[in-house]
């Protein structure tokens, strides 16, 4: 009521109410000094309601400082004062469900396939792929998978083994894996004698052809050049180089998408250039995936692996004796048809923070 007497009384004139106060002071000083208590309050409300509006987003702000996102961990924080993370930090809430992620529950996994070609016809031979083939073969083996390898198989023998294997049952598996180790050339990938297109070895895996393997991933590591460009260096802050002993190329296939889905393809270099190999350590590409999936198969999922390799393929160089050849560059090309995660290790979804 007092609020609504002052909010009327100023209307009677700029001194009405100066001039009530005194007479209601000789009366009742009490009611007096309320009534005067009640007007500061209102002159100080509306000063604030006055300013601008990111004075008033300042108060709320301030008030809701301690409201955190117990999900997403986020919240707010006052505009003016300095914000640390001084607090523990909140577990995150599981962002995905297994609908996210194929099934990779049987042991083994299921079939890998290796062809290493070295020694060729009419091309040099290979040096070094022994080295890639034997680290493949130790790492799906630790992954889950039953390894078959072919060693210097001709063109037609490496369509024929391929056709075998996309026949099987694959029922009971939960992936397929296959690495090609090899000379390539534009759409191509080399036998001991001739060439085969890769979109053919491929196709005899697509659902459609192979319904064991429909809707399961199936993985290919593909080590051979898709062009005859070299990919000169460029100077980062934070690159660095490991130079190694002689480096040789493998002389491409050109990308191509499988029209299904489940198929991811390792390439070990983009479209139009030379792919590297040390003639004593193996392939740069086949080298990082060894190394970094034998550290991280156990935390990180498939994709991801992936990307760290190119970070560590990115930053070799080539070392040769031939000027032409020296101080090139690579980056390997993932082709990804995968419509969820791929984790080999029962553990890494939950280190990987998948699922908190």
């Amino acid at each position: 009521r007092t609020r609504k007497f002052l909010d009327i009384v100023p209307t009677r004139g700029p001194k009405a109410l100066d001039l009530l106060l005194s007479i209601v002071e000789k009366v009742n000083k009490e009611v007096s000094d309320d009534i005067r208590n009640q007007q500061q309050n209102m002159r100080r409300l509306n000063k604030q309601a006055s300013k601008p509006k990111i004075e008033a987003n300042r108060t709320a702000t301030t008030e809701s400082d301690s409201a955190v996102n117990r999900e997403s961990g986020g919240g707010t924080v006052s505009l003016y004062d300095d914000d640390d993370f001084d607090g523990a930090p909140i577990r995150r809430a599981p962002i995905l469900t297994e609908k996210y992620m194929y099934k990779m529950e049987n042991k083994p996994h299921g079939y890998a396939i290796i062809i290493n070609n070295r020694k060729f016809a009419e091309m040099p031979e290979r040096k070094g792929s022994d080295r890639d083939a034997e680290g493949m073969q130790n790492l799906l083996i630790k992954l889950g998978y039953k390894v078959a390898m072919g060693v210097d198989l001709s063109a037609a023998k490496m369509k024929d083994i391929l056709q075998r294997w996309s026949e099987k049952d694959h029922t009971r598996c939960d992936s397929f894996v296959c690495v090609l180790l090899s000379h390539g050339e534009e759409g191509k990938i080399f036998g001991t004698d001739t060439s085969v297109d890769i979109e053919d070895l491929l196709g005899m895996f697509r659902g459609n052809r192979c319904s064991s393997l429909a809707g399961k991933p199936k993985i290919f590591f593909i080590q051979a050049c898709r062009g005859t460009g070299f990919d000169e260096p460029v100077d980062v802050l934070d690159s660095s180089t490991v130079e190694s002993t002689e480096d040789e190329i493998d002389a491409n296939t050109r990308q191509t998408l499988p029209s299904e889905a489940d198929f991811l393809i390792g390439y070990s270099v983009v479209p139009g250039y030379y792919s590297w190999r040390n003639s004593t350590n193996g392939s740069w590409f086949m080298q990082a995936v060894i190394d970094i999936f034998n550290k991280y198969y156990n935390k990180l999922d498939l994709v991801t692996m992936l990307t760290l390799v190119n970070n560590d393929v990115a930053t070799v160089e080539s070392s040769t004796s031939d000027p032409r050849f020296n101080n090139k560059k690579q980056i390997p090309s993932c082709v990804n048809m995968l419509r969820k995660l791929v984790y080999f290790n029962s553990d890494a979804a939950r280190c990987h923070g998948i699922f908190g």
